[in-house]
């Protein structure tokens, strides 16, 4: 029987982010924080397993990280919503030694509008997402967070097109260091998943929580790490809301922020915002890299001080 990983999910379901946390002194040259991000695998087509046994291993082998959170994109956009896609997937991120956090990435919710004709659309994946991964799952034993953890899940109206109350949104406070994670798929495909309001609705409640957790952030949070599976600054990403919104929340925070998202494989590294001290991270599809490891150092300087990133080796 699989034990789903979901205990960010279940923690303390509230609308706001984490109290103030204790920051605890690190020694100079030290990080305070280090974790691991990978995302877009496996993106193999269904019944392929070789992608599935290199996230299982990389993940099954991470050392000297605080979490891992993988960015969402189970699987191809164009193949089935099987359920089989989201249990695979949290088995796996069950073998992983320390917390875990998974973010619904488009091909497993809002492309499942592309095969509707086969009675898998946004609405079964949504359900198969959130069954996988969200409030209701059963907790992974080995992976339920340490008591000084305090995890806030974001929650929000039920929609006839999203069921359920969970987004998969999270937040909390770790060594000085407030850690944000956002319910933002791409809608970089025409004519799929979330058109017109339904995606304006999407947007609203990510920047609601960005906008939350950063504008309330106490002096003692030295820097910010905000997590995504939409490259927003992709061209003809629809996501100009909320590029704008991340623009104006990270200019209020005005402490350093890096943003990491997956959704168009290729790793690179961005400034988007002149004047702002924010690093914008693209990381590589997972299947041909191991994950990214991000160690934080706040209050060294700069975001390009603050956040020390470490590519994987290729696979």
């Amino acid at each position: 029987m699989l034990t789903y990983l979901a205990w960010w999910s279940c923690a303390q379901l509230a609308p706001s982010p984490p109290e103030p946390a204790t920051v605890e002194p690190v020694e100079r040259g030290s990080a305070a924080l280090t974790f691991a991000v990978t995302g877009d695998a496996p993106y193999d087509p269904p019944g392929a397993t070789e992608e599935l046994e290199r996230l299982r291993a990389d993940v099954a082998t991470l050392t000297g990280v605080d979490f891992v959170v993988h960015l969402g994109d189970l699987k191809t956009g164009r193949s089935p919503c099987v359920d089989t896609t989201y249990t695979n997937v949290a088995e796996v991120m069950c073998g992983a030694a320390v917390p875990a956090f998974v973010i619904p990435g488009d091909n497993e919710w809002n492309d499942c509008e592309r095969t509707k004709d086969e009675g898998f659309d946004t609405v079964e994946g949504w359900r198969h997402w959130d069954a996988a991964f969200g409030a209701a799952s059963e907790r992974c034993p080995t992976l339920t967070p340490p008591v000084p953890w305090t995890v806030r899940t974001q929650v929000r109206p039920t929609f006839d097109w999203w069921p359920g109350r969970h987004t998969g949104a999270f937040a909390f406070d770790r060594a000085g260091v407030r850690v944000v994670g956002l319910s933002l798929p791409s809608f970089f495909a025409n004519g799929h998943g979330l058109p017109g309001e339904k995606g304006r609705t999407v947007q609203s409640l990510a920047i609601s929580w960005l906008s939350t957790a950063l504008d309330r952030a106490p002096a003692e949070i030295a820097a910010a790490v905000v997590v995504l599976h939409a490259d927003a600054e992709r061209d003809g990403s629809k996501q100009e809301r909320f590029v704008e919104a991340l623009r104006l929340i990270a200019g209020t925070f005005d402490r350093p922020v890096l943003v990491v998202v997956g959704d168009t494989h290729v790793y690179e590294e961005r400034r988007p915002f002149e004047g702002l001290d924010l690093r914008y991270v693209v990381i590589t599809q997972g299947g041909k890299e191991a994950p990214l490891t991000v160690a934080v150092h706040p209050g060294a300087g700069s975001a390009a001080e603050v956040f020390q990133l470490t590519r994987g080796q290729a696979h």
